[in-house]
């Protein structure tokens, strides 16, 4: 039996609660952390490396972009 911290798990917890689950459960809680967490990283690399490529090209136009007639 795994012993874990509700206020870990849930944010409306003010104290500390200490309750016991199945391995299993606590196998189940730590794994969707981690995959949250896998989740969140490649969602702000994503982000970061789009901005870098925006930023990339709009330094490669000219700075004044209007066609001659």
């Amino acid at each position: 039996m795994a012993k874990i911290n509700l206020r870990d798990f849930y944010p409306f917890y003010n104290t500390d609660l200490f309750i016991e689950i199945p391995d299993e459960v606590n196998a189940v809680l730590l794994e969707a952390e981690r995959l949250e967490r896998n989740y969140i990283l490649t969602i702000h690399w994503t982000l970061a490396t789009e901005l870098k490529m925006i930023f990339c090209l709009c330094r490669s136009l000219p700075a004044n972009s209007t066609s001659a007639k």
